[in-house]
């Protein structure tokens, strides 16, 4: 599993559990949609981290993982 999608899979969990919460403790839709797309906003902001991202091992790191 990529980090990516670990990154969405958790966000879609993030985004139930919030969503569950605001609905429990009654908070007004208008409210609670700025709460679920504050949270998404943080999860989509690492994603797009993630497509930036690239992973060099140098020969002291190849020497350890051996």
């Amino acid at each position: 599993m990529t980090a990516k999608k670990k990154v969405t899979d958790e966000k879609e969990a993030a985004l139930r559990r919030v969503s569950r919460w605001l609905s429990q403790n009654k908070v007004k839709k208008v409210e609670a949609d700025k709460v679920v797309s504050a949270e998404a906003a943080v999860y989509d902001a690492a994603a797009a981290a993630l497509e930036e991202v690239r992973l060099e091992l140098d020969q002291a790191s190849l020497i350890q993982l051996a």
